[in-house]
C-alpha cells in the first residue's frame, strides 16, 4: 500500500504527537476500507469517512461503555433522511487491545462512511446544519456526559477526525 506523502513525512519525522500517533493507523485504516459504495478500496468518490473514538471517565462501568457501543453501531439503522437509511457503512468496537499501546486512553472507535458532505453534515447537525439527525443528537445527549473530561471540566474524551476518498488517499 503506498502511504501518500504528508503522512509519509510526518511518520518519519520525529515531531509528531501522541494524538497523532493514535490517528495515524485509523486514518489509513478508513482510507482504504472498501464499502458497498466504492468500487474498491480507496475509491475516488466524494465519500466523507468519519472516525470517533471515545474515552471513558473512570467512573462510567463496562456495562455503561457496552451500552454506548451498541447505540452507536445501531446509528446504522437508526439514522434516516428522508425516511431512507443514509449511513454507507459503520464499523468499530474496542480498541484497548491494540498492540502498539498508543491509544492513549481511548476505549472505543468507530468509523462512518457518508456518501456525501451533505449527509454528513446532517448527521453531525447543530451548529452545522438545521434540520439534522434526531437520532445521532439522542446518541450524543446519552454519551456525551460518559466522556473524559480534563481539569477544566471541558470534554477530551473524545477523538474526530474526517476526510473525504477524494484526498490524496485514493492512491493506496
Amino acid at each position: 500500500m503506498k502511504v501518500n506523502g504528508w503522512l509519509s513525512n510526518l511518520l518519519t519525522t520525529r515531531c509528531f504527537t501522541r494524538r497523532l500517533a493514535l490517528a495515524a493507523p485509523l486514518v489509513l485504516a478508513a482510507g482504504c476500507a472498501s464499502s458497498s459504495r466504492t468500487s474498491g478500496p480507496c475509491s475516488t468518490s466524494s465519500e466523507i469517512k468519519h472516525i470517533v473514538a471515545f474515552k471513558y471517565k473512570p467512573t462510567v462501568t463496562q456495562s455503561q461503555k457496552d451500552e454506548v457501543m451498541n447505540r452507536f453501531l445501531a446509528l446504522k439503522q437508526e439514522c434516516k433522511r428522508d425516511g431512507a437509511n443514509y449511513i454507507v457503512s459503520l464499523t468499530g468496537g474496542d480498541c484497548t487491545q491494540s498492540l502498539e499501546g498508543l491509544t492513549a486512553g481511548f476505549e472505543q472507535a468507530y468509523i462512518a462512511t457518508f456518501k456525501d458532505r451533505d449527509d454528513y453534515k446532517y448527521y453531525i447537525g447543530q451548529p452545522f446544519t438545521s434540520p439534522f439527525d434526531p437520532a445521532h443528537d439522542s446518541f450524543k445527549k446519552y454519551a456525551t456526559p460518559l466522556l473524559s473530561v480534563d481539569a477544566e471540566g471541558k470534554t477530551d474524551g473524545a477523538i474526530v477526525l474526517d476526510f473525504s476518498n477524494s484526498s490524496s488517499l485514493n492512491n493506496c
